[in-house]
């Protein structure tokens, strides 16, 4: 999966699952490029399957795992500050794409960041 492709979310429930599966996996490979142990609390938080409504809805369990992962790891690659992507209204449009944008915007540093670590 390209990083770019976190910024479109599918219309089909298919395309979902599979950006749900997709967007975890970037995910992981952050936790695994940050080794094991370290001072946080790592954990594959749990992003896929993603519940109905994890992004439609006000925030979620999902939102809050998914802001915590961000966390996590903007903290361990240092790259600061992590952007708040739980306090974004994704039920009106005009807001889900600034969270589209700005959670592909932080995949993409963090994952700089881990080619800058030498992690990768």
């Amino acid at each position: 999966m390209s990083i770019v492709s976190l910024m479109h979310y599918p219309d089909d429930e298919r395309g979902r699952a599979a950006y749900a599966f997709d967007h975890q996996q970037e995910h992981v490979k952050l936790v695994v490029a940050m080794g094991n142990p370290t001072p946080y609390n790592l954990i594959n938080y749990l992003l896929d399957p993603m519940p109905p409504g994890a992004l439609t809805d006000n925030a979620t369990l999902w939102d809050m795992n998914h802001q915590q992962a961000h966390d996590d790891a903007a903290q361990f690659f240092n790259v600061q500050p992590s952007l708040a992507l739980i306090d974004s209204p994704t039920q009106q449009a005009g807001p889900f794409q600034w969270f589209l944008f700005t959670n592909s915007q932080e995949h993409s540093a963090l994952s700089q960041a881990v080619l800058l670590k030498g992690s990768a």
